[in-house]
């Protein structure tokens, strides 16, 4: 079960504070990501002047560092810390305090992610897709961040629903890093 689930209890009539409280935490979430997309728009008008096939090759030489960091080999690491929600925040169960806890959760820099997958994608963001891009990638995976815990807070059983979501992200995680690099190599290729 991720951490933010424990904001949830986890059986329980589901309650009009549940539901504020996963939107909230979407909310959050992504507004943390728009801001990490904001920073990704500065670099890649950065990275504009540099030639297009020297992007794609650090691009490459970027994504494979990625996946090895992702692997921890060679003592590479991504950048996040596996944080987890404070206590006070749990106890108190208050929309507010779900919002202050999704903002730097959306960003994705601050906590734990289970996969490189959103790593990869914005290194190939940064270097060939216009900035409507960015942002639009930014703001889905910060919604997609936080889906998770609004779904949740729609449900009666909360325990089944977290097992099989589980479940489902175990499948996912291991070719999600691979289908991500082949569709932003794809974009570039349209592009």
């Amino acid at each position: 079960m991720n951490s933010s689930a424990t904001l949830l209890p986890p059986v329980r009539r589901r309650t009009f504070t549940d539901v504020q409280i996963g939107l909230a935490f979407v909310a959050g979430c992504t507004l943390g990501a728009c801001l990490v997309g904001c920073g990704l728009v500065v670099v890649g008008a950065l990275l504009s002047p540099v030639p297009h096939a020297w992007r794609l090759g650090l691009g490459a030489l970027l994504a494979a560092v990625i996946l090895l960091a992702e692997r921890e080999v060679r003592g590479l690491r991504l950048p996040q810390t596996a944080r987890q929600i404070p206590a006070t925040v749990v106890a108190q169960r208050r929309p507010g305090n779900a919002w202050r806890f999704a903002v730097p959760y959306g960003t994705g820099l601050r906590t734990y992610l289970p996969s490189a997958s959103p790593h990869v994608l914005a290194v190939g963001l940064v270097l060939t897709a216009p900035s409507a891009a960015i942002l639009g990638a930014a703001a889905a995976f910060g919604v997609g961040r936080g889906l998770s815990l609004l779904m949740r807070s729609f449900t009666r059983q909360r325990d089944a629903y977290g097992e099989i979501f589980q479940r489902i992200t175990q499948v996912l995680r291991p070719v999600t890093p691979v289908v991500v690099l082949a569709l932003v190599v794809m974009a570039d290729i349209r592009a």
